[in-house]
């Protein structure tokens, strides 16, 4: 098995590759080099480049610091403090006291709502608080 590698793309694999004066044939399938540019060809079948795992939680420091990267920390602080009574109270305990932070906890998720981001970009805040090394 072959995998063909260029700039246009990651093809493959494929049991026979010939190459031709003019392009690459894989198993009877012709890619022009005017097309595909310069190429390397590796043996096996292509890496699978999985999307990053969205984690259940992270540490609050990273939370944290992940959140002033983005530049919300101040707009995430101050909504914590505008909530109003007893929710309000909890919530400011919660994000004072707690070791970690869940993905799916209902502050998160409202908050982030509130903040304008999208699930994908709230998902996105995790895995880059994840990937942090403090």
């Amino acid at each position: 098995m072959k995998t063909i590698i260029s700039s246009a793309g990651t093809f493959g694999p494929f049991f026979v590759v010939d190459v031709l004066s003019d392009r690459l044939r894989a198993d009877g399938v012709d890619f022009q080099f005017s097309v595909i540019g310069d190429y390397r060809m590796q043996q096996g079948a292509p890496e699978l480049l999985l999307p990053p795992a969205v984690p259940e939680s992270v540490p609050m420091l990273n939370a944290r610091t992940q959140l002033y990267k983005s530049g919300l920390l101040d707009q995430w602080e101050a909504l914590l403090a505008d909530m109003p009574g007893d929710d309000g109270a909890l919530a400011r305990i919660k994000w004072a006291s707690a070791l970690t932070v869940r993905r799916d906890d209902t502050l998160v998720v409202a908050g982030l709502v509130m903040l304008g981001l999208t699930p994908e970009q709230g998902d996105k805040l995790f895995i880059d608080a994840a990937s942090l090394i403090l």
